[in-house]
């Protein structure tokens, strides 16, 4: 049972998810979406990385939870302000 760690388990949600998106709706994103996604992904990186080297460290899982959350509603807002950049 030392697989079955959070960190396997966040990485096997996430990739089963990617693989269960469609090309289709990944072309028929608008910014605010294409945002969101890729905030969301940058975020929980950087949030993992930083985690786990910041304070006593050992916090990976907590810091990417942040930062995916964070990175998506940066990602939203500035993907929103493009949508309305473009319409203009």
């Amino acid at each position: 049972m030392k697989y079955l760690n959070k960190t396997n388990i966040a990485a096997l949600f996430i990739s089963s998810t990617l693989m269960l998106t469609s090309c289709e709706s990944v072309k028929n994103a608008n910014n605010t979406q294409k945002g969101a996604a890729i905030g969301t992904a940058a975020g929980a990186i950087v949030g993992g990385i930083l985690g786990n080297n910041i304070g006593k460290g050992g916090n990976a899982p907590l810091g990417a939870v942040l930062g995916g959350v964070v990175g998506g509603v940066a990602g939203g807002v500035i993907g929103n302000k493009m949508d309305k950049q473009a319409k203009e």
